[in-house]
């Protein structure tokens, strides 16, 4: 194996005039294992123990030009500092390809009284990497199944990346989607909690901008529809609604007048029905029940657990969990203009800007106005972020003044929906609701919860009584009981009806020897959201069985979750044994500036009796937040979607990819098997792929020295261009 080298870092060893370079052993010296044991003037490079098996590579690099040679060696010492990652690049005889090998310098030494430095590097690479990418031309796939063959040289595997962009959709999926713009509140940190999104559903079940009307009646039954009337336009296939039935089809015949064939009656969830001459068909997006509406993560491209109320109305309730971190807001110091490139985001230069980047990720996405822009790196020296991409995700380029604020979006979410095909999520998944919301979804909203009431309860799972976990449900009360006898009950229902409640009983308990002992018992139920507390409207009841009660029963508030404040208490009911209702229900009670916390107390000693027994509950609860502290989401317009759904596989090792993301038009998904990177326009986008082996560390190996042939396959692929890309290796 004869090679030459050439550069290491781009910097010229091997020019004839400087310096002359020689690889002394090309094939390294097998498992070399390097161990550098701390030491305390160590340089800080080789600070710590490693114990990784290496290979040596060995140079000879000879000054040439003598008269220059001071400055040449310590040009040449700069270069191979100890520690220095250095790319060595070579050039093979055999085949006239540059390639290159990443490397760590151990050490430079000057061969005694001659021209000549050795200069010592390991590697834990194997394989020599070609320095140019290897290509195939563009390659269209349509269809449901496509291959391409790709001739793949070199003399080891190496492994491939993949370009997709989508030029045309499919005619099934996910046909549209919708991004929704959610800001992180500057400074806050909300913690997990319920989020909702309200839709109108309504307009994109029943779309009165695109309609027909019946050319005849029609019964319940019949499976070819005759139309005219046609206003805006009317898909060759797609859904419809008309009166109260949706229908789909998968056929039409004629442009202002025809008929819509394979139609699917009562699709939605919707009764089949007859119909009248002239009776509209509007044009659906969406199933009548919503179960094509998912929420998803573009970071990710996975969806999330999604709980709906009120489907096909104009305030239909899209409920789903988010982990909501520290918000930012940045001052623009730089105009940004509408049209161009834009590498960088400048911000006013404070120590409270240079604080807030500080504490961003080095990755992500920030706002202003309808454009995102995904920043790569964060520079709070200098308030920069390090702009990757502008217009993430199709939005909307535009100018930005300075002085504007740009906020953190930590979730870039998406709705899509108008499969006709799909069920609910739940459908088929047992152990859907071990998260969902314990608030009343169709009454609460971001800035009031709502619990009690059947199906709606503050908290499950109470002691003594196991099942399912509570701490997974989000807007949940955390309950607890302290007692000194067994009897005393904390209970998440009124143990007569099951209503939904906090329920708290004190109970006397039976002594040996006889005797009714004195219990002392806390209960105590708590909840908090760090947006703020501004007040709380409950209801419950209260009950002793004799003349004794507790000495604190009621409600507190806390901005911390220290100390306690009461707003309320509830004195001993006026008679016995009756239950009667709080002296505060339905009251509203407004909190303190600043209220996070809210708790339910009832505590004390209770004196011994026989039997005796006092109890509260409490029945619903309203609780209204500071809105000002509550970010406002907002749905930045509807495209056409282009669900990629497929499988990618190399039929020549076996590797195969799975790919799950809502593309838009003209935008590349790409994943690169030399970095191990998946993006959506630029973004990371890593969990929408996943591998057949998930034990393999890299998406998709190509055989070197062979022609291997890729395989995509999906329902219907719409039209895709396909850039394959690898880099040769070799031994």
């Amino acid at each position: 194996m004869i090679l030459t080298v050439k550069t290491a870092n781009g910097h010229a060893i091997n020019d004839g005039t400087n310096y002359r370079a020689m690889l002394l052993n090309p094939h390294g010296v097998a498992s070399a294992a390097p161990v550098f044991l701390e030491q305390s003037n160590a340089d800080s490079i080789d600070a710590g123990l490693f114990t990784v098996d290496v290979q040596n590579k060995v140079l000879s690099i000879q000054i040439r030009n003598y008269a220059n040679r001071y400055a040449l060696i310590s040009q040449l010492k700069t270069w191979f500092k100890r520690g220095t990652q250095v790319i060595l690049v070579v050039s093979f005889v055999d085949d006239g390809v540059d390639y290159q090998l990443a490397c760590r310098v151990v050490n430079v030494v000057q061969d005694e009284g001659s021209p000549y430095f050795t200069v010592i590097l390991q590697t834990g690479t194997s394989t020599w990497r070609a320095v140019t990418e290897s290509t195939q031309a563009t390659w269209t796939a349509t269809g449901t199944t496509e291959t391409q063959d790709i001739a793949v040289a070199g003399k080891d595997e190496t492994f491939l990346s993949v370009d997709i962009t989508a030029v045309a959709g499919p005619s099934n999926g996910y046909l549209y989607q919708n991004i929704y713009q959610l800001p992180n509140t500057p400074g806050l940190v909300h913690g997990l909690l319920p989020w909702c999104i309200t839709v109108n559903t309504a307009a994109l079940i029943a779309d009165s901008a695109n309609k027909c009307q019946l050319n005849g009646g029609i019964n319940n039954s019949v499976t070819t529809i005759a139309y005219d009337t046609v206003t805006g336009a009317i898909p060759s296939a797609g859904m419809g609604y008309v009166d109260t039935e949706q229908i789909s089809w998968t056929g039409k015949t004629g442009t202002t007048s025809g008929n819509l064939t394979g139609v699917t009656r009562g699709t939605g969830g919707t009764t089949v029905a007859s119909h009248s001459d002239n009776a509209e068909i509007k044009v659906s997006k969406m199933l009548a029940n919503c179960a094509d509406l998912r929420i998803v993560n573009m970071s990710t491209g996975q969806e999330f657990k999604r709980w709906i109320s009120g489907p096909n109305t104009t305030t239909t309730k899209v409920w789903i969990n988010l982990d909501l971190a520290k918000g930012f807001s940045l001052p623009l110091l730089t105009s940004v203009s509408g049209v161009g490139v834009v590498s960088e985001l400048k911000f006013t230069v404070t120590d409270d800007t240079k604080a807030q980047i500080s504490e961003m990720p080095k990755s992500g996405i920030v706002y202003h106005g309808n454009e995102w822009f995904a920043y790569s790196d964060t520079d709070p020296a200098t308030c920069r972020l390090i702009v990757s991409q502008r217009g993430l995700f199709g939005t909307t380029e535009e100018s930005h003044s300075a002085a504007v604020s740009f906020l953190y979006i930590q979730y870039p979410l998406l709705m899509k929906y108008g499969n006709s095909s799909v069920s609910a999520p739940s459908t088929n998944d047992a152990n859907y609701d071990l998260t969902k919301p314990l608030i009343d979804l169709a009454n609460s909203s971001n800035t009031q919860w709502v619990w009690g009431g059947a199906g709606y309860p503050f908290f499950v799972n109470a002691y003594p009584y196991s099942g399912e976990a509570w701490s997974n449900r989000t807007a949940h009360w955390n309950a607890s009981k302290r007692s000194l006898g067994i009897y005393s009950r904390l209970l998440a229902a009124d143990p007569a009806d099951l209503t939904p409640a906090i329920y708290f009983q004190v109970m006397n308990f039976y002594q040996i020897g006889g005797s009714w002992g004195a219990e002392n018992v806390e209960f105590t139920a708590t909840f908090n959201r760090n947006a703020g507390i501004t007040s709380i409207t409950m209801t419950g009841k209260k009950y002793r069985s004799n003349e004794n009660w507790l000495f604190e029963a009621g409600m507190y508030s806390s901005l911390d979750g220290g100390y306690y404040a009461p707003l309320f208490t509830e004195a001993s009911p006026s008679a016995s044994p009756s239950w009667q209702n709080w002296t505060n229900n339905s009251t509203p009670t407004s909190t303190p500036t600043g209220t996070k916390h809210i708790m339910l107390l009832f505590r004390g000693g209770y004196p011994s009796a026989f039997a005796a027994s006092a109890a509260i509950e409490a029945l619903t609860c309203t609780a209204a937040f500071d809105s000002s502290n509550i970010p406002a989401g907002a749905f930045l317009g509807e495209s056409d979607a282009i669900p990629l759904v497929a499988t990618l596989t190399n039929e020549t090792t076996g590797d195969t990819v799975y790919l799950n993301f809502p593309m838009g038009l003209n935008k590349t998904f790409s994943f690169d098997g030399e970095s191990n990177l998946v993006q959506y326009d630029g973004y990371s986008a890593f969990g929408s792929l996943t591998l057949d082996d998930e034990g393999r560390s890299v998406f998709i190996r190509l055989q070197g020295g062979a022609t291997n042939t890729i395989r995509i396959t999906a329902a219907d692929l719409g039209t895709l261009e396909i850039d394959l890309g690898w880099y040769v290796r070799r031994l």
